[in-house]
């Protein structure tokens, strides 16, 4: 009698481990499906903060640039008014040349050499003003533009 206690003890031991590997696998199965999803969500919603930081980056790159743009173009029509300006000044002075000629030729000769001076300084004094407001315009566009 011994054997067949033995073999129905061996039987229902056979079938707890069956049934207990099975609902640890299925619990297992249920961790892991778990885990998987958790992960995935959190993927997506950092893929998703990242896209929104980089159009928000770029946005703001792209308001810098047109501000940029927008000083540049300040900043040429005021070099270009300048220019003008001295041209005008100049005509002036060339105009005032000729008529002082006809009395004075040594205070023409002082005012021509004034004039070719002038010229040349008002010329390289704007020059270095545009060159100056086109770095402080940089300066700007790179302070609007940079990541905060």
């Amino acid at each position: 009698m011994i054997p067949v206690q033995l073999i129905v003890a061996g039987a229902i031991a056979a079938a707890s481990f069956g049934a207990a590997w099975t609902y640890q696998e299925n619990k297992c199965a249920s961790i892991l499906a778990q885990y998987q999803t958790d992960h995935a969500i959190a993927l997506a919603k950092a893929t998703s903060d990242a896209l929104a930081r980089t159009v928000a980056l770029q946005e703001k790159a792209n308001a810098a640039q047109r501000k940029y743009n927008s000083r540049l173009a300040d900043i040429r029509r005021d070099a270009d008014s300048g220019r003008d300006a001295i041209v005008r000044l100049s005509e002036a002075a060339d105009t005032a040349l000729r008529r002082a000629s006809d009395s004075h030729s040594a205070c023409l000769a002082d005012a021509n050499t004034l004039t070719i001076v002038f010229g040349q300084c008002s010329t390289r004094l704007q020059d270095v003003a545009a060159d100056a407001d086109q770095l402080l315009s940089d300066k700007q566009t790179l302070i609007e533009a940079w990541p905060q």
